[in-house]
């Protein structure tokens, strides 16, 4: 007597670290900046044949101050992302050709570095990191 038995096993994995460098040009009034966020992380996988793409956005919100630090104002902007991710398969024997994906990210976006230059552009460093 002989038995079948199904297991989902892995059989690639991948990794985006992501790092963003943006140039802000808001207002010749900014004196200086205050702090920097991300918010409202959106993800999705996209699959075609074996590349596997993660296409997302989030949102930036940037508060500085302005006119000799008298007054401060929130900036907000949305980053789209779409991204290849490096894949390494194992051995791709399968029984149907329905290969399911998910993403893990234990590195949400954040701000790692933000600096005003002389000529009153934001220079900001995002880091994300997704398996």
């Amino acid at each position: 007597m002989y038995r079948e038995i199904m297991a989902k096993t892995l059989t690639g994995k991948g990794k985006i670290n992501q790092v963003i460098e943006k140039e802000l040009f808001i207002s010749n009034d900014i004196s200086k900046t205050l702090g920097c966020w991300i918010i409202n992380l959106k993800h999705e996988i996209i699959r075609e044949n074996l590349d596997i793409f993660v296409k997302g956005s989030y949102d930036i919100q940037l508060w500085y101050a302005l006119n000799n630090n008298q007054k401060s104002e929130v900036y907000n902007e949305t980053i789209e992302f779409y991204e290849k991710v490096n894949m390494s398969y194992r051995d791709l024997k399968v029984i149907d050709n329905e290969i399911y994906t998910k993403v893990y990210v234990p590195k949400y976006p954040s701000c790692t570095s933000m600096e005003l230059d002389e000529n009153k552009k934001i220079k900001l460093r995002i880091e994300a990191l997704y398996y």
